[in-house]
Order: structure tokens, then sequence, then C-alpha cells
């Protein structure tokens, strides 16, 4: 969170997150907890004072989409990328 409108760094990088499943959700309720379940791993993967999880924007056919903003370098933004790469593989 920005405390007193300062960055928390000098740089800052958006990190697109596209999930998808094989087959459709079987109901919103479904979709609901497996949205659940990705916000939770992708909090997990970042960092309290560096990174924000948004609020989710839009779905994407047949999965949904989350960004990150990282307030980090572009090498910074690679090591939490490989980070959320390693938790969803």
């Amino acid at each position: 969170m920005l405390k007193g409108d300062k960055w928390p760094n000098e740089s800052a990088a958006l990190l697109t997150v596209e999930m998808r499943l094989p087959e459709p959700w079987s109901s919103k309720e479904s979709q609901g907890e497996w949205s659940g379940e990705a916000r939770g791993i992708l909090s997990n993967c970042t960092l309290p004072n560096l990174d924000l999880l948004l609020r989710k924007m839009s779905h994407c056919a047949g999965g949904e989409q989350f960004v990150v903003l990282a307030f980090d370098d572009e090498n910074g933004a690679t090591v939490l990328a490989n980070r959320i790469r390693a938790q969803l593989l």
C-alpha cells in the first residue's frame, strides 16, 4: 500500500497472470472457490511491502486474469514471476 503518497521503490512493474481451466466451471460457486484459491496462491508469492495483488478486473475465456503491481526493478519482477510460476506448475 502507498503510505504518504510515496512509492516503496523507484521502479514498478505490472505482472499479468492468466489462469485457464481445461473445462468450464460447473457453477458460480466453483468459480468463486477456484478464484479464491488462485488469489491465495498469488498473495503468498507477493512481498507485503513491495507487491500488491490488484482487485479482479475481468475474466478471460475459461479462466481468470490477475494483475500484480510489483514495486521493484526488472530483476525483482522476474524473481516474482518465477516464484508465481513455481507455485502454479
